[in-house]
C-alpha cells in the first residue's frame, strides 16, 4: 500500500511577498540559491530522489532547462506530445508511464538520467498521483510559479510552507499567495544570511483543507 507523503511548498518572496518580474526572479541572492539546491536535494535515501514541481512559465524562466539531479515535474495545459516537441525539441519520454498513467513507476523502469530531464502534466492532481504511485520519490516539492503557488496552497495534501523572506522591495508583477493562519502555523522564522528570514510553516492538522 502506498503511503502519500503530501508535499512541501518551497519559495522565496521580498517583503511585499513579491516573486517575480516579467518572467524572472527580481533580486539574486546566494543564501537562497543555496537553502533552495540544499533543502530541494537533502533526502536520507540516496537511492532515493526528490521531486520538484513547476508551472510552464518557470519552466520558461530556467531557460527549459530542468534542474540536476531532481525529478522535474511541469505542469502546462498543452498536449503533453506538444509540450515535448515545444519545450524539448523533441518527443522523448524518460517513462513511458507518464504518458500511459499506468503507475508502473520502479527504479526497473529508469535510470539516472530520468533526473536531468522533465515530465509533462495537465495538472497538479495528475503529477501527484503518478509521484505517490512511486517506490523512489523520498520528496515532493512545488517551487512556482504564482498560478500553481495559488492551487497548491490549498490543496488537502500541501504539508508544509518554506519561505525565505529576502530583505528588499522590488518591483514585481506576481506574488506569492497570502498565508491562512488558520490553516498552516509558524513553527520557524530566523536569519539565515544575506539577508534571508527563514520562515516554516506546516499545516494545522486538525483542518482538512479540500481542492
Amino acid at each position: 500500500m502506498n503511503i502519500n507523503p503530501g508535499f512541501t511548498i518551497i519559495t522565496a518572496t521580498d517583503k511585499n511577498r513579491g516573486i517575480g518580474f516579467q518572467g524572472k526572479l527580481p533580486w539574486k541572492n546566494k543564501t537562497d540559491m543555496k537553502y533552495f539546491k540544499n533543502i530541494t536535494n537533502q533526502r536520507f535515501d540516496e537511492n532515493k530522489f526528490n521531486a520538484i514541481i513547476m508551472g510552464r512559465k518557470t519552466f520558461e524562466s530556467l531557460d527549459y532547462k530542468p534542474l540536476p539531479n531532481r525529478l522535474n515535474i511541469c505542469i502546462t495545459s498543452y498536449n503533453i506530445d506538444t509540450a515535448y516537441s515545444l519545450f524539448i525539441g523533441n518527443s522523448f519520454y524518460p517513462l513511458k508511464t507518464n504518458k500511459s498513467m499506468d503507475f508502473s513507476f520502479s527504479s526497473s523502469s529508469l535510470n539516472k538520467d530520468v533526473y536531468n530531464h522533465i515530465l509533462f502534466f495537465n495538472s497538479l492532481n495528475d503529477s501527484l498521483e503518478f509521484l505517490y504511485h512511486s517506490s523512489i520519490i523520498e520528496n515532493i516539492f512545488v517551487i512556482g510559479g504564482s498560478i500553481l503557488y495559488h492551487e497548491a496552497i490549498n490543496h488537502k495534501d500541501c504539508k508544509e510552507l518554506l519561505i525565505n523572506e529576502i530583505d528588499i522591495e522590488t518591483d514585481c508583477d506576481v506574488f506569492f499567495p497570502e498565508i491562512n493562519n488558520e490553516n498552516f502555523v509558524m513553527t520557524f522564522s530566523n536569519y539565515i544570511g544575506e539577508g534571508v528570514k527563514n520562515k516554516r510553516y506546516i499545516k494545522r492538522m486538525a483542518r482538512s483543507l479540500t481542492i
